[in-house]
């Protein structure tokens, strides 16, 4: 160990003697003190003032009587300003000349900077020579406090005599680093000596070697789970190398806020000695004692608000860690050390000696924080040895380790026939239990298979769908698969009218998990298509309101799975008579409409999130669609666009998801080809299903009736010829019934709208008059569910929601118009008028 330290202590030398001679003495100027020849000293005088007004870089100004004087370094800003505000801004005054000679070098002048913040302006001679941060009229928005920074001065700027340095500040008055930080470090030389000066090597060495050594001591926890003292040791050397790095000269080489820097150097330093600490108990105990966690505990209450409080309150912060390190930390490190020497533990006399270097050194910087602000740092010397020496210690553990395995190598034949005949017992165990879970997955598929049945039966709806499960297996010589996608179709009646409800749908995770979401969904499904059969309530819904709270009752069930269960889902319901079709998406591949030999996606504009994620209440809306004669809509799960592509020899995955479409097309829309094309054109990674629907019914022509005489005889007359079959165009029925409303016959305007409503149910303006012409009829009730009806096809109806909101006070319904008045006090808020022209 004495070897290794000399080693360490000749490396550390040369490390000097190389830094040093980089660092030639050149002729500067010295902005905190002047010394003379015989070294006595006295401060510079800076004037400091808490405004800044453009005359201050005039060549006539001087500071008067109202300027503060200051002559000794660090200068805070809140020491002789204590403002309350956020920001405020200052100005710092100082004249300097220089060196005989100084300007006839061909180098460049530079000024460096110990430390400044938070936003500044660096003038001489009335010219701007750097520019860190912006502020707006109350705040800092881009905070720069920045330490050891050299910027480049033009020489036509400097004279030889009675030079004027004029910094504009901005910053918190009440954090310690507005202002200048530092005792040391502020001068004016040469550029590139400057520049020299704080090119610090071995920071920048140091830095390197921690983060090597903390990455190899995590894969060596990676490789060796048991030994959590590598975890803790890793962890602590990359954060000390994160922490030395944040407290270097070159972090600020990177335009970033400061804030971030300050913040990212505090946490690191609290999670460091955290993970010291735990390396520690962990080294002697293979344990956390519980002092240890407490302090670990103390540390992260430290970290949690440095992320987010105002920085002088985080320097309020660092003292209390400061002040815990100092009366908690050290004692409890050394009481750790001690015991394990009474306990003759391996490596404690080495580890205590090196605590008493790194101890020395960390007290010192701690004070230099609290009182001398030299910015010196010697605990990363320190920290180097004692680094170091740890890591010795866990190379001697792991040598140690290595002879213990060789020894167990000598009797290594004998284990070998002991773990094969234990290997031959665990095959065999492992038989029995696949024979136990195949005979699960056939179980759970019969039950789903009667779940997922095309049960539709309608002349005008076909819809055909296929089903290949990723998972498959074999149960009694009989195969079988099983997964999450589920497909199913019903015929159910609502208000009277046969329609077709629909969906298909993926349930998340693997085998069991996906089967077990997909059983669940199937039986729910089934007890509503159920209770839609026996319930005269639910028979009389509209499909809209039937669908959205379907779509609801299943997110309810799920969302009782706590997030361990989700489905994504397309679920549908279709007029068999007129095509008219109501759907939504619950994070579900987009459908695809085959129309005159074209594919394209249907319903990109909105989808929710999956079944069993948090429903967000009051913004569901169901999304329609018109089919047209011999359309087609596909729905498939996103085992379509999961292939994985044979690409020039080498295996991708598809991220094409227009590549569907393509294929739809080229397989003019027929599925069994579709199903083929896909597994042409490479390898199937998930369970697929597809659902094909196509409509063959008639859609009335869009024609225009117009009403020659419109007086309530010519009216009651046209009725009369309506009911008669004379004529029979649904359009006639949508103008007998605006002209009836016009005439305040609001029964028989009302009896000629859902007439027509019911042949033409995508008549969203008719809705909206509909609703009108029931309340005004005095059927609220009535006015209400239609009111609703559109209100949950377009939410952002206002002046449907007007008018619902008279037909619930109506009835009294004091809740629900209070929910209502305020969502149409929100979309008038953001002046939101997302509603088709009509009433």
């Amino acid at each position: 160990m004495n070897h290794q330290f000399r080693i360490f202590a000749y490396t550390f030398v040369l490390l000097q003697l190389v830094s040093f001679s980089l660092r030639a003495e050149n002729s500067s100027v010295n902005l905190v003190k002047t010394c003379d020849a015989n070294d006595v000293c006295k401060g510079n005088v800076w004037n400091i003032l808490d405004r800044f007004e453009e005359r201050f870089l005039t060549e006539e100004f001087s500071p008067d009587g109202e300027w503060k004087r200051v002559d000794s370094f660090p200068i805070w800003t809140n020491k002789l300003y204590p403002y309350k505000s956020k920001l405020h801004t200052f100005t710092f005054f100082t004249e300097f000349d220089l060196p005989p000679g100084f300007l006839e070098s061909t180098l460049e002048p530079g000024i460096r900077f110990g430390e400044i913040g938070e936003v500044f302006e660096i003038h001489i001679n009335g010219q701007r020579i750097a520019k860190e941060g912006e502020i707006s009229e109350t705040d800092v928005v881009y905070h720069r406090t920045v330490r050891g920074q050299v910027y480049e001065i033009d020489r036509k700027v400097l004279k030889q005599k009675n030079n004027r340095l004029t910094i504009k500040l901005s910053g918190d008055p009440k954090y310690d680093h507005t202002g200048f930080y530092l005792t040391s470090g502020y001068e004016i030389g040469y550029y590139k000596e400057l520049i020299y000066k704080e090119q610090d090597r071995i920071v920048l060495i140091l830095i390197g070697i921690y983060i090597t050594t903390g990455l190899y001591h995590l894969f060596l926890f990676i490789k060796r789970r048991r030994e959590r003292h590598n975890l803790t040791f890793g962890l602590f050397a990359l954060l000390l190398g994160l922490y030395i790095y944040t407290r270097s000269a070159a972090v600020f080489e990177n335009e970033i806020d400061s804030t971030i820097i300050q913040r990212v150097e505090l946490i690191a330093l609290y999670f460091c000695i955290s993970c010291y600490f735990g390396f520690m108990s962990q080294l002697f105990y293979r344990k956390t004692i519980p002092m240890i966690f407490y302090y670990s505990i103390f540390n992260v209450l430290l970290a949690v608000p440095t992320l987010a409080i105002p920085m002088y309150m985080s320097e309020y912060l660092l003292r209390i860690w400061q002040i815990g390190a100092i009366c908690f930390a050290v004692p409890v490190n050394f009481y750790i050390l001690i015991r394990g020497i009474q306990h003759r533990l391996p490596a404690a006399k080495r580890l205590f000696l090196g605590t008493v270097i790194i101890t020395g050194t960390a007290i010192f910087d701690v004070l230099d924080s609290m009182i001398f602000n030299t910015g010196i740092a010697f605990s990363k010397y320190g920290f180097f040895f004692y680094v170091m020496g740890i890591a010795t210690i866990l190379a001697e553990r792991f040598s140690e380790l290595h002879e213990k395995t060789q020894q167990l190598n000598a009797k290594l034949e004998q284990r070998v026939e002991e773990r094969t005949r234990e290997l031959s017992e665990t095959l065999d165990n492992l038989s029995k239990l696949k024979d136990q879970q195949d005979g699960d997955y056939f179980l759970t598929s019969l039950l789903i298979n009667p779940l997922g049945r095309n049960a539709a039966e309608s002349r005008s709806v076909k819809i055909e769908f296929f089903l290949k499960q990723k998972k498959e297996f074999n149960f009694k010589n009989r195969n079988n698969e099983i997964g999450g996608d589920l497909c199913k179709t019903e015929s159910i009646l609502l208000r009277g009218r046969r329609v077709t409800v629909f969906f298909n749908a993926d349930a998340m995770g693997k085998s069991m998990q996906g089967a077990g979401g997909a059983l669940v969904l199937g039986a729910v499904f089934k007890s509503i298509i159920e209770r839609t059969r026996f319930s005269s309530f639910m028979k009389d819904l509209y499909p809209e309101r039937w669908l959205k709270n379907a779509f609801i009752e299943l997110h309810r069930v799920f969302e009782s799975f706590e997030g361990s269960m989700l489905v994504s889902i397309v679920l549908g319901v279709i007029e068999d008579d007129t095509g008219f079709t109501y759907y939504m998406n619950a994070e579900h591949p987009y459908s695809i409409l085959y129309r005159d030999g074209v594919a394209s996606f249907l319903g990109e504009n909105l989808f929710y999130r999956k079944l069993g994620s948090q429903l967000v209440e009051g913004t569901l809306s169901v999304q329609t669609f018109q089919f047209m004669p011999g359309d087609i809509l596909f729905n498939g799960s996103d085992g379509r666009d999961d292939i994985l592509l044979d690409v020039d020899g080498k295996k991708n995955m598809n991220h094409d998801e227009t590549r569907i479409l393509r294929i739809v097309e080229e397989s003019k829309g027929d599925l069994e080809r579709i199903n083929s094309q896909l597994n042409r054109e490479g390898v199937l990674t998930d369970d697929l299903s597809m659902m094909r629907i196509e409509w063959n019914g008639q859609v009335p022509k869009n024609v225009k009736i117009n009403l020659s005489r419109k007086d309530k005889n010519s009216l009651d007359q046209f009725l009369a010829d309506l009911r008669n079959g004379k004529q029979t165009h649904p359009a006639a029925y949508r103008e007998l019934s605006l002209s009836y409303f016009r005439l305040r016959e609001y029964d028989k305007a009302t009896f000629c709208a859902n007439e027509y409503l019911t042949a033409v149910p995508s008549d969203e303006i008719m809705l909206g008059y509909t609703a009108r012409m029931l309340r005004k009829a005095g059927d609220m009730n009535q006015a209400v569910d239609v009111g609703e009806r559109l209100r949950t096809r377009n939410p952002k109806h206002i002046r449907n929601l007007k008018n619902l909101i008279r037909a619930y006070k109506g009835l009294k319904n004091s809740d629900r118009i209070a929910k209502l008045e305020e969502i149409l006090h929100s979309l008038n808020g953001k002046k939101t008028f997302h509603h088709k022209p009509g009433p």
